[in-house]
């Protein structure tokens, strides 16, 4: 688990590129088993004229807390060579251009 986040951090801040994220849905109290519940966060972002659709896990009543709203665009770092290794800041909102 540590040379996990070992390599998640690496990848992060040596070799990735930022980007922005649009909150699609949100899933509160999603069960994720008989007893567990966790939030659910489903958001897209894209690169190079492909839309890459992810979800974000969180402790429940974290899309509450942290006050994430359907359509909100959100910084996101995702390293280049895979595209599943991101960090996404739900505390710093885009406001959206209309």
């Amino acid at each position: 688990m540590i040379k996990h986040r070992q390599y998640r951090n690496q990848e992060i801040a040596a070799n990735s590129f930022t980007t922005f994220a649009v909150i699609e849905k949100l899933a509160p109290r999603a069960r994720r088993d008989v007893i567990l519940e966790e939030d659910l966060v489903y958001f897209y972002f894209e690169k190079n004229d492909s839309v890459y659709h992810k979800i974000k896990h969180l402790s429940v009543n974290g899309i509450k807390r942290l006050e994430i709203k359907a359509g909100t665009s959100y910084p996101i770092t995702v390293s280049k060579s895979n595209y599943n290794i991101y960090e996404i800041d739900f505390t710093k909102s885009v406001p959206a251009v209309e």
